[in-house]
């Protein structure tokens, strides 16, 4: 049974979770659920015709009329293993038609945000040049919120990257915002909130892009709609206990357990008793070749290693787009990044099951999750037992996207991200003396309890640990947000509230705290150096860039005598040629991983106008300030703000005496 917070809740019969395990969900769930609320499939105003989310997920076919596929998201507090769950278990005809509203997650109830009550959400899949247009509906009551598009350029619609107070005004509770882009990249992608710690607690889903005629076609015989494998971590309290975080219960923000496609076990280290709800199971027939789409739509501080029992990897794809093929036995990552490999059913592995794995790495060591991979004729369950956390399924394999590995060590069997190589080659010009060089550190700095508690001061923190607060920065400005989105109502913000590193407020214990912007000019070359300047082997950082790709053209641990990396180090090694870099087809993300106490070297053409957030996409981390907004080009370069835009600012205006207001 699910553990609850009572002593007695909802059993799930084996029955029942036999056919939920034969059930697997399908992730091109319908947000359109009843199409006829839409006069005849049509947009009112424009006559447009809407096609549906399942008329949209198709095989791509050259020559076809691209479709306008319409999506409703309906944002709402829900709950896991609630009353529901007595009513229905959630399987492929309830994805597909939105009719089983239980949400299972790992079997604890707990409180979750949903989207259509829906764990991920609705999937978003569709074909390159198709125009996706997303009602969203805020049902969160005292919460308002936003959506982000991961890994949609966004270039042309800029107004709809879903970022507060950057592109657009918060959503407010019992507000709609429709959102509307070109499907214009093809991949693997995901949309999350992105405001404050939400998409923690579940509004997260998938995006598949696919073109008539993908580069590794000829590799794979399936690209299968619910062949997509979204990996998350999971709390069994809201996040918000967790942020700022607490002295004495729920310390610090390690995960309590893992879901792999929303679906989990979870077993209680207090009684050792282990929830019976679903895992995800993926069907495949031996003698085939499956295209899987794994995105890591995890939002802690922790590496990942995803694996299959007794299957290798053959990666083709990262971040949406191609790479040279690479086999591999096993992916590490951290979340934002998204990786597709083609999966080799062996003839002779027929009537099998085997399990697939995600697991947590140091610092968040000993938590694993489970989904099984069950070819035709195969068991419900592996016949093997679930292996323990420290063992693994290969010795000595391949790792993809290794942590804190020296990249340029030739001997090594690890991969590094800049190991990969693209498909074909990008921006012949990269290569060239970039025209725009700039190196940012992210770090933290702690809080003195003089300065954080200080009468009339209010400074953001984090609570790692007991008496640990801690600010997040980038090049230690610590990122708050601005009374007004930039995109559409730049000259409503005020000149002060922006920064640089040469423009900074004074600092308040240290920490600076304001708008932090980097202006760049349309069309430049842009190399910027990303490096970790702790003095201690600790976390890996992924960083995410919104409305680009960029290459990777280095990476690697600190290479020199130095202990620790700062600003003028970073120009000593580069240099004495300590940071080496590689022009040749150098592989193309919109997230990287930064090793610990190392660097990432990133490039791209500054050909995409508009205000364009960079964080960590650790979400704790960005919202206690470890962010910064890339400024492209200028107002004359952007679109026109849509006719009706939302707006939202301070609103402070000359007191009035009691008399003044009485007669006004």
């Amino acid at each position: 049974m699910g553990l609850s917070k009572g002593n007695d809740y909802i059993m799930i019969s084996n029955v029942l979770y036999r056919f939920a395990l034969f059930a697997t969900p399908l992730l091109i769930m319908s947000s359109f659920a009843d199409a006829n609320h839409v006069l005849d499939r049509c947009d009112s105003e424009k006559h447009e015709v809407l096609s549906t989310p399942h008329e949209c997920a198709r095989p791509c076919i050259d020559g076809e009329k691209p479709k306008t596929c319409y999506y409703q998201f309906y944002l709402e507090s829900y709950v896991t293993m609630g009353q529901a769950c007595e009513y229905c278990l959630p399987n492929i005809t309830n994805q597909l038609n939105a009719t089983c509203q239980c949400v299972t997650a790992d079997g604890v109830e707990r409180a979750v945000l949903t989207v259509n009550r829906m764990i991920p959400g609705p999937s978003i899949q569709v074909c390159k040049g198709d125009y996706v247009v997303i009602d969203a509906v805020n049902l969160m009551s005292g919460q308002a919120m936003s959506i982000h598009w991961h890994g949609i350029l966004q270039d042309g619609s800029q107004y709809y990257d879903g970022v507060p107070f950057v592109t657009q005004c918060p959503i407010a509770d019992g507000n709609s915002f429709r959102y509307q882009w070109l499907a214009g990249n093809e991949g693997t992608h995901f949309w999350h909130a992105h405001h404050g710690s939400q998409r923690i607690d579940g509004l997260y889903g998938s995006i598949i892009v696919r073109t008539e005629k993908s580069f590794h076609r000829n590799m794979y015989d399936y690209d299968r709609p619910q062949d997509v494998i979204m990996l998350s971590d999971w709390f069994h309290v809201s996040a918000s206990e967790h942020w700022p975080g607490t002295q004495v219960v729920n310390m610090g923000q390690n995960p309590d357990s893992l879901l792999i496609e929303g679906l989990g076990q979870y077993t209680d280290p207090a009684t050792g008793n282990t929830t019976t709800t679903p895992l995800a199971v993926y069907k495949v027939k031996p003698g085939k070749r499956y295209r899987m789409r794994c995105i890591v739509a995890t939002s802690m501080h922790c590496p990942y290693e995803f694996s299959i029992e007794g299957h290798r990897l053959l990666l083709i794809a990262t971040d949406g787009v191609n790479i040279e093929p690479t086999w591999v036995d096993s992916i590490m990552s951290t979340g934002g990044e998204r990786y597709d490999f083609v999966l080799f059913p062996k003839k002779n592995y027929s009537q099998k099951s085997y399990w697939i794995r995600l697991r947590t790495l140091d610092p968040c060591a000993g938590i694993q999750q489970f989904a099984v991979l069950q070819h035709k004729g195969g068991p419900d369950l592996p016949s093997s037992p679930r292996p323990v956390y420290n063992e693994s399924f290969v010795t000595n394999g391949v790792v993809a996207n290794a942590m804190n590995v020296n990249c340029s060590d030739n001997n090594r069997t690890e991969l590094c991200v800049s190991d990969f190589r693209t498909t074909i080659s990008y921006d012949n010009n990269i290569g060239d003396e970039p025209d725009f060089k700039h190196a940012v550190a992210f770090n933290f700095t702690a809080w003195l309890p003089a300065d954080l508690y200080k009468p009339n001061s209010y400074g953001r923190f984090l609570m790692v640990a007991k008496d640990v607060p801690l600010s997040a920065n980038l090049g230690q400005l610590s990122y708050v947000g601005p009374p007004s989105p930039v995109l559409s109502q730049f000259e409503d913000v005020p000149p002060d509230v922006f920064c640089n590193e040469t423009h900074r407020p004074v600092p308040v214990g240290g920490v600076s705290m304001c708008t932090n912007m980097m202006n760049i000019p349309l069309g430049a070359l842009c190399e910027f150096i990303v490096y970790d300047p702790s003095a201690t082997t600790g976390l890996n950082h992924p960083m995410h860039l919104h409305g680009y790709h960029f290459h990777v053209v280095g990476m690697g641990l600190n290479p020199g005598k130095y202990p620790v990396l700062n600003n003028t180090v970073i120009h000593i090694y580069d240099k004495q040629n300590l940071l080496p870099r590689n022009f040749i087809n150098p592989v193309l993300k919109d997230t990287v991983t930064i090793p610990s106490r190392g660097y990432v070297i990133i490039r791209f053409p500054a050909n995409n106008p508009g205000f364009w957030l960079f964080h960590c996409h650790f979400d704790f981390h960005m919202i206690t300030g470890m962010q910064m907004i890339l400024h492209v080009g200028e107002q004359k370069d952007l679109p026109p703000v849509p006719p009706g835009f939302p707006k939202c600012s301070d609103y402070k205006p000359p007191i009035e005496s009691v008399y003044e207001m009485k007669y006004l």
